[in-house]
C-alpha cells in the first residue's frame, strides 16, 4: 500500500483517534507526523519567504512547515509517491479501490479531495476507473487536506521554501506560483476526501489543523486551454458538481 502521512498535533488525540478509525477501515495503515505547532512556528518563521504579503497567522506557518517537513522525508525516500493527509477528513469507500491504480506517468501532484469552488481542468480525464476520473487541473482548487505527491515533486518543492509566500495550498495548487509551477497536478473527480470544516454544521465531527477556514461552494468546470476558445468560452458555462460519491 502507498506510503501515507497524516499530519496531527499531539493535543488532537480525539482527531487522531476518529482518523485511525476511519483508514483502519479502509484499510489503509498510515504514520502519524506530529504537527508544527504555533510556538514552534515562531521560532521556524525564518525559514520560509518574507516576502509575503500580509501577516503570517501561526497556524499557517505551522501547516506549511508540518507539510514541508514532510516533503523533505519523502523526496529521501525510495517510494515512488506518498500520500499526505491533515487530520480532519472524512473518507468515501472507493479512496483505497482508487489509490490501488496506477497514477498517471506524467502527475506530480494528486488532489483526492474537494474543498468547493469552482476549478479549471482538462476537457477530457486522463484515465478513469472504479467510478473516479482524473482530470488535469489548470487553476486553483484551495485545501491541502489530502494529495498524492511524487518523490520528485516532493524534491522540487523541498528546494523552494525562499518562494514559499503563501499558505500551503496556494503552493501545492496554484498553476502560476514560483514554487511549484512546473509542476503537473490532476483533481479526482468526484472527489473521495473532504474536509470537516466543508461540511454542513450537523455533520461535523470538528475542529482542523489550521484554524480561521471558511466554507466554500463545490462545483467544477471541466474546461482546457487545448481546445478553441469559442467552445471553451461555452464549456465555462456549463458547470458540474465535484462532490462526493
Amino acid at each position: 500500500m502507498i506510503r501515507t502521512f497524516v499530519i496531527n498535533l499531539s493535543s488532537a488525540k480525539g482527531r487522531l483517534e476518529r482518523m485511525t478509525q476511519e483508514l483502519t477501515g479502509l484499510g489503509i495503515s498510515f504514520e502519524r507526523f506530529e504537527a508544527i505547532d504555533a510556538a514552534a512556528a515562531k521560532d521556524r518563521q525564518r525559514e520560509i519567504s518574507a516576502k509575503r504579503y500580509g501577516t503570517w497567522a501561526p497556524s499557517e506557518v505551522g501547516c506549511l512547515l508540518s507539510h514541508s517537513d514532510i516533503w523533505a522525508i519523502i523526496s529521501q525516500g525510495c517510494d515512488e509517491y506518498a500520500i499526505v493527509m491533515e487530520d480532519d477528513l472524512h473518507f468515501e469507500k472507493g479512496l483505497r479501490r482508487f489509490l490501488n491504480h496506477p497514477f498517471p506517468s506524467d502527475a506530480d501532484i494528486i488532489k483526492l479531495e474537494t474543498v468547493g469552488q469552482t476549478v479549471r481542468t482538462s476537457w477530457f480525464p486522463k484515465y478513469s476507473a472504479g467510478g473516479t476520473s482524473l482530470y488535469k487541473l489548470h487553476s486553483l482548487h484551495t485545501g491541502s487536506g489530502a494529495y498524492a505527491i511524487s518523490r520528485q515533486a516532493a524534491a522540487h518543492l523541498d528546494s523552494q521554501k525562499h518562494n514559499f509566500d503563501l499558505p500551503v495550498d496556494h503552493i501545492l495548487f496554484e498553476p502560476f506560483h514560483p514554487a511549484s509551477h512546473p509542476l503537473t497536478r490532476y483533481q479526482c473527480v468526484p472527489g473521495l476526501v473532504r474536509q470537516d470544516v466543508i461540511l454542513p454544521p450537523h455533520e461535523r465531527v470538528g475542529g482542523s489543523l489550521e484554524t480561521g477556514m471558511t466554507d466554500r461552494p463545490v462545483f467544477h468546470a471541466a474546461t482546457s486551454t487545448s481546445i478553441p476558445p469559442n467552445i471553451a468560452r461555452r464549456a465555462l458555462t456549463r458547470m458540474k458538481r465535484v462532490q462526493a460519491p
